[in-house]
C-alpha cells in the first residue's frame, strides 16, 4: 500500500513539475528490486536510505538534467 501511494505521489509531483517547466528525473528503477542483489548494495543497512553506491546512482541520473 505504501509503495503504491509513493509511486502515485511521484507521478503527481512529476506532472506538476513538468507543467511548471521543470525537468523531472526519476530515481526509481522499475527493473531493479532494491531488496535483492545487485540492488541490495544501493541501500544502507536500514534498508530504506541510499548507500554511497545508491547516491552515486542518483547522481549519475541527475547530472544530465543539471547540465541541460
Amino acid at each position: 500500500l505504501t509503495a503504491r501511494r509513493s509511486r502515485r505521489l511521484a507521478r503527481a509531483q512529476t506532472h506538476a513539475a513538468l507543467r511548471c517547466g521543470a525537468q523531472s528525473v526519476s530515481l526509481f528503477d522499475h527493473h531493479l528490486d532494491l531488496g535483492a542483489e545487485p540492488g541490495r548494495d544501493l541501500l544502507c543497512a536500514d534498508g530504506l536510505h541510499p548507500s554511497a553506491q545508491g547516491y552515486a546512482l542518483h547522481l549519475r541520473r541527475l547530472v544530465p538534467a543539471i547540465q541541460a
